[in-house]
């Protein structure tokens, strides 16, 4: 089970982590906890809490994603991987809305994150193949 991420609101970035890469203040945000599970050379993925996210975030993240390190599958032949995402939706000037994510309770892009990542864009490609 993945430990309990504290609530956006209580959340600060840590020392040195832009502003624009943490969930913004007031920002409305969903929050997905997601399980991959490998059994032998097949991956299954599970919505554990939360909706599943929605194909424009997927296909944001895919994109977002390969500008940072992502782990590989786990070499093991059964193993169990969690990861809390987060998907703030803040309301703009103009009617626009804007989007930022954060996994685990930190930045998208932190060094921490390498395994998240990789789980979160084989997710991605899984459920972007089928659509």
């Amino acid at each position: 089970m993945h430990p309990a991420s504290p609530s956006p609101a209580d959340r600060r970035p840590p020392g040195g982590v832009p502003r624009w890469l943490w969930p913004p203040p007031g920002a409305t945000v969903e929050r997905v906890v997601l399980c991959e599970r490998g059994e032998g050379a097949v991956s299954r993925f599970e919505v554990r809490e939360g909706s599943a996210p929605a194909a424009q975030h997927l296909n944001a993240l895919r994109w977002l994603l390969h500008d940072h390190q992502v782990g590989a599958r786990p070499a093991t032949p059964a193993y169990r991987l969690e990861v809390v995402l987060e998907i703030a939706r803040t309301a703009m000037p103009g009617g626009r809305v804007g989007h930022s994510y954060a996994i685990d309770g930190g930045p998208l892009g932190a060094p921490s994150g390498v395994e998240a990542r990789g789980v979160l864009l084989r997710y991605a490609s899984e459920v972007l193949g089928r659509v």
